[in-house]
């Protein structure tokens, strides 16, 4: 307050400091305006500065006694680039194709972008941000990282894994970190840890059952049961590689992430029960739904449930699925399509096929 009277300031503005390792502060420098980190003071005060700010402008003046101002809990906020953090955080273009954003206690969203948005190259490539509360860092931390999970965004890189991968590292955690955290810590080739298997089960299967949806006739994404679809499939023999399936009816389609591909069964039983089966392994169980207005599936297999993101790319047969921050581009295609096109040796077969072959490869 005394630095903004020695020059008769009126007006909100914010004072910056750093913080030395003698927990000594040394002042920086104050810009006259809100930063793009005011929702945090926000969060942990119970303020709106922006109507603050507004109040003083019009002469109404500050609108807060000091006495009446406290904080409570701990907040962080994330910033939402469009930029890749694995190339130097170089800035990113695109249209954005699926744009969900999570909710729950304790999460923000200030945003300006919508589905169908042009990230241009004239501006920042601010596209949102995240602001978390929480009763004390750890919890700030924990829910931070949930609303990261169901954040999805599709169309141009982002830095949302970036903000996951941080959150996991003990300097960040104990708050220990200084501005060197990114220069000493950060490996831009290894700071994405491998997809778990669960998860890209779960992204394959989601992927095999919107190829399915797509492909097998009158569906609709209004939260029909999945399973429920009349799959345009043959009614294969009684026994599959062993395994007594009854009257299933099954398709199998042939899926291509990057240099790798899978293949997935999509099969549907005389009752509307439905499975997927992965490569050559077991034919799991699994219930889905459509939610989000048909734009993601809830998805239960092996008795833990994903919310899947679903979103058509701008490829033939092209389909991203994304889960807990995570996204797979996928190129789905059926035995049929697949076989015609592996014969042909156009460029959807032109990737490595899979490894180990089911037997009715």
């Amino acid at each position: 307050m005394r630095t903004a009277e020695s020059v008769d300031y009126l007006g909100a503005g914010t004072v910056e400091f750093i913080l030395s390792e003698q927990k000594e502060f040394f002042f920086l420098e104050m810009n006259t305006r809100l930063q793009v980190e005011h929702p945090i003071t926000e969060m942990v005060t119970g303020t709106d500065l922006v109507r603050a700010q507004i109040r003083i402008a019009r002469g109404q003046g500050i609108p807060y006694e000091q006495a009446e101002l406290s904080q409570k809990g701990w907040a962080l906020e994330f910033r939402i680039y469009a930029e890749d953090p694995a190339k130097n955080f170089m800035p990113a273009l695109g249209r954005i194709n699926s744009h969900i954003t999570p909710t729950g206690p304790g999460v923000r969203i200030d945003s300006g972008i919508y589905e169908g948005f042009d990230v241009p190259i004239h501006y920042d490539p601010l596209l949102a941000k995240l602001i978390v509360w929480g009763e004390d860092r750890l919890q700030a931390i924990a829910r931070g990282r949930r609303a990261l999970q169901e954040f999805t965004l599709h169309g141009p890189g982002h830095n949302i894994p970036f903000h996951l991968w941080a959150l996991e590292r003990p300097r960040f955690i104990a708050g220990t970190y200084t501005t060197n955290f990114i220069d000493n810590r950060f490996d831009p080739d290894e700071f994405l840890d491998p997809l778990p298997d669960d998860d890209r089960d779960a992204l394959l299967a989601a992927g095999a059952v919107g190829g399915a949806a797509s492909r097998g006739g009158p569906h609709r994404r209004d939260g029909t049961v999945h399973r429920s679809f009349a799959l345009a499939a043959e009614r294969p023999a009684a026994h599959d590689q062993g395994r007594l399936i009854g009257m299933w009816m099954k398709k199998r389609y042939i899926l291509r992430n990057g240099d790798e591909l899978f293949t997935a069964t999509v099969a549907r039983g005389r009752d509307g029960e439905l499975a997927v089966q992965l490569d050559d392994g077991e034919l799991r169980s699994v219930d889905a739904v459509w939610v989000q207005n048909g734009r993601a599936l809830s998805l239960r297999m092996d008795g833990r449930m994903h919310l899947i993101d679903l979103t058509g790319s701008n490829r033939r047969d092209g389909l991203e699925a994304t889960v807990n921050g995570r996204t797979l581009d996928l190129t789905v295609m059926d035995e049929l399509r697949a076989l015609a096109s592996r014969a042909s040796k156009r460029p959807a077969a032109a990737a490595r096929w899979p490894r180990r072959f089911p037997a009715w490869w």
